[in-house]
């Protein structure tokens, strides 16, 4: 049977705090753009890096990788974001 005492009730209770404040921040306007900007930017120049460096395989697959793991990423979390957004309002 577990033990529960009051160090581990205020554990968890500052663990349910830091998880509201990190959704209230992740959904913040701010990291909103910064998720355009990596769909739009920085993903794609990864990717237009990876083509352009064909001196080691290992590097520009890499690249590729990361840029087309950055682009559906953020995008799909900017999309989910701003559906909840509007689910929110009335």
């Amino acid at each position: 049977m577990p033990i529960f005492n009051a160090h581990s009730k205020l554990a968890n209770s500052t663990v349910l705090i830091k998880k509201t404040d990190i959704q209230q921040r992740l959904t913040n306007p701010f990291y909103q753009k910064i998720r355009l900007i990596d769909v739009f930017l920085i993903g794609p120049g990864m990717i237009y890096i990876s083509f352009i460096h064909k001196k080691d395989i290992i590097l520009s697959t890499g690249f590729l990788v990361t840029g087309i793991s950055t682009i559906l990423f953020n995008g799909k979390n900017y999309l989910d974001i701003e559906k909840a957004k509007q689910k929110q309002q009335p």
